[in-house]
């Protein structure tokens, strides 16, 4: 189960820290061997490609960030299976970023372009390379004491789960480095726990999710003073990861617990992070409850389920959905299609209402009931009923216009859709609870898909 704190896309995410990660390390390496960021490694003149106008060791650890885009920018990425244990980059990107590396040497490099450079390598299939990189960039950061040599040690876990192909047993061994480093690394071990958990929970590996989080919340345990808060929005996204496991482990109350034990710790040392919390409770409050019943100004495409729903004794993967969505929820109706073929005894329920508006023109509800209709029944073809409420409408004193009524919102409360386009989705098993509530996303694809395997 995603929400808006797993924090959506935790590929993206960890993509993004280790970029941040590498420009606190380059400025920190400057400062002590004096060098310029500005300075880089000399340019072969033999070597040809996209990237070779890089001047420096760790921009080749941004070379998939392009490439891979630039492949996919004319095929429909969304249709594209991701397996749990992540995608390899395709052969061109493979070449061009081994292109860019190849200008560099491991030896050569500056310790804060190694970071990149070991990504690169990774992203090029040259493992043993990597952990060259890696190991270098370690030992360069130990010369400069504990502190910088334990952060380094987390950028590299980050590094080893953020690949292609999430190296999970690298990231391990480096992890238990900093384990064994006990409280003097108490913050680069929780982050890395966290990562790892989330790798795990990608895979849904549900054994390996709870050693990490365990590991996790133990870690962040150790952390006092000041330094507790400021790390306080991690260790609050640590209850979170913790809520997820139990969630999964289909234990609402447990799910609810950790929420609940992570407020009370962490809010009275950051205020701010009971937002947090207050955001990811939408997630777990449905969890264990009776699914009320569904309603519908008009229902399509009902097949022999009619339109009592949820249908009685069945499984249901109810589906919140909008036209509006477009292209960013088309990931999402792939995964759908995908996991309606393989469980065929699950009735899919697609759930939208009218809005005023369809694809940016103001129409009569009347009118958006059969323009939406023909988009998810005729365009889409998804594979289950569509049920569309026409919402009345009303307008407050300043202009603005108000939704009078939405009521399956109001008996289901479900999160909000983030900026980049899943579908929120609630699993109710065939006795009529609430099992699941989820994104349909790529990195919760394997974990919908077993969890849908148990609703019988």
């Amino acid at each position: 189960m995603t929400q808006m704190t797993r924090f959506q896309a935790a590929r993206m995410w960890r993509s993004a820290a280790t970029f941040i990660a590498l420009i606190v390390a380059s400025r920190g390496a400057s400062a002590q061997d004096g060098s310029s960021l500005s300075q880089g490694m000399p340019i072969a003149p033999t070597v040809s490609g996209p990237y070779t106008r890089y001047a420096s060791p760790g921009e080749c650890g941004n070379a998939p960030l392009w490439s891979e885009p630039l492949y996919w920018r004319d095929k429909r990425s969304d249709t594209v299976y991701h397996s749990p244990d992540g995608n390899k980059n395709q052969p061109s990107t493979v070449q061009a970023v081994a292109g860019c590396a190849e200008k560099f040497s491991t030896g050569t490099a500056q310790e804060r372009d190694l970071l990149g450079l070991g990504q690169a390598y990774l992203a090029s299939e040259q493992d043993a390379k990597a952990d060259e990189a890696l190991n270098r960039l370690i030992s360069l950061a130990g010369s400069r004491g504990t502190s910088a040599k334990t952060w380094a040690m987390y950028e590299a876990a980050n590094v080893y789960l953020g690949a292609p192909q999430p190296k999970l047993a690298k990231a391990e061994a480096v992890i238990a480095q900093l384990d064994a480093m006990g409280a003097a690394a108490a913050v680069e071990r929780m982050l890395a726990h966290t990562d790892f958990a989330n790798a795990a929970q990608n895979r849904d590996s549900v054994q390996l999710q709870e050693r990490e989080v365990n590991a996790a919340l133990k870690a962040s345990k150790e952390i006092t003073g000041d330094t507790r808060k400021e790390y306080a929005p991690a260790s609050a996204a640590v209850y979170g990861a913790m809520a997820m496991l139990k969630a999964r482990q289909n234990d609402p109350k447990g799910a609810l617990a950790a929420i609940t034990t992570g407020r009370n710790e962490l809010v009275p040392l950051r205020p701010s992070v009971g937002r947090y919390f207050n955001a990811i409770m939408a997630w777990y409050t449905p969890l264990g409850k009776k699914a009320p019943p569904l309603v519908a100004s008009q229902w399509f495409n009902t097949g022999a389920g009619g339109d009592k729903r949820p249908i009685a004794g069945k499984p249901t993967l109810l589906v919140w959905a909008a036209p509006s969505f477009g292209g960013m929820a088309y990931p999402g109706w792939a995964i759908l299609r995908r996991l309606n073929a393989k469980h065929q005894n699950v009735d899919i329920t697609i759930l939208s209402k009218t809005a005023g508006y369809y694809r940016n023109r103001l129409v009569k509800p009347d009118s958006e009931i059969i323009l939406s209709s023909d988009y998810f029944v005729n365009y889409l073809k998804v594979p289950g009923a569509v049920g569309i409420w026409k919402t009345p409408l009303g307008k407050r004193n300043d202009g603005q216009v108000t939704i009078e009524s939405a009521p399956n919102d109001e008996a289901y409360h479900p999160p909000g859709p983030p900026m980049d386009g899943p579908l929120v989705v609630f699993l109710i098993d065939s006795k009529g609870t609430i099992r699941l509530v989820s994104y349909l996303k790529f990195a919760n694809e394997a974990e919908i898909d077993n969890v849908l395997k148990t609703l019988d």
